[in-house]
């Protein structure tokens, strides 16, 4: 059975908000101002994550275990999901997107779309494609994870760190993204993530370390 619930580290950061990473992804991060916001990011992280996979033509990583101080899991969405199990069975039967859209009677083109992580491609389509590939779509409800080794420990960390950090006449960095991003070498999307505080940072700091690895 192939699933896609990832584990994903807590851990306070410079500045005092909660940082969230993939073990079991080499590139990409998210934070917030707290471990509930944190959490929201991490899926809209995930997804990017495995839209990146898809992308490039790389392997989806198999999730690993959250074993361990501020570890969790994060699921994302169903049809990102599903997109990402199409790609994987077609990929272990070495059959190509002509040979698929062959076994469906349909144009290579709607099989590209099925394969592309941002279009909203119906669950049912998926189904079927999974299907022809001889797999079974399953979607599971379970509880959503309350079981962070240390989120009260986590919260006292990032609220000790914050006053640490706190100068009179200075008010506290609202995010160390930016900071963490010009670490990396990515100088001219800092100054994006600044300008564009209202927008999440996930895609940009994924960009940031694929901009790294390929020079």
């Amino acid at each position: 059975m192939t699933r896609f619930i990832y584990p994903a580290a807590l851990s306070p950061d410079e500045a005092g908000r909660v940082l969230v990473k993939f073990p079991d992804f080499p590139i990409g991060a998210t934070d917030g101002a707290d471990v509930t916001e944190a959490l929201e990011a991490a899926r809209d992280c995930l997804e990017e994550l495995i839209a990146w996979c898809i992308d490039d033509g790389r392997d989806i990583p198999a999730p690993g275990k959250a074993r361990g101080k501020g570890m969790t899991t994060v699921a994302p969405g169903p049809v990102i999901a599903a997109k990402a199990a199409l790609y994987t069975a077609l990929r272990d039967a070495r059959m190509s997107k002509v040979g698929l859209a062959a076994l469906l009677g349909l144009n290579e083109s709607e099989v590209r779309r099925f394969l592309d992580p941002r279009h909203a491609t119906k669950i049912a389509s998926l189904d079927r494609a999974l299907a022809a590939l001889g797999k079974r779509l399953e979607i599971t409800v379970s509880a959503a994870p309350h079981d962070i080794d240390d989120e009260s420990t986590l919260d006292a960390d990032i609220a000790r760190e914050r006053r640490a950090r706190i100068v009179p006449g200075h008010p506290p960095k609202k995010s160390g993204l930016a900071a963490r991003i010009m670490k990396a070498g990515g100088g001219g999307l800092a100054a994006s993530v600044k300008r564009q505080s209202g927008k999440s940072g996930r895609s940009a700091t994924i960009k940031a370390a694929r901009k790294r690895n390929r020079a």
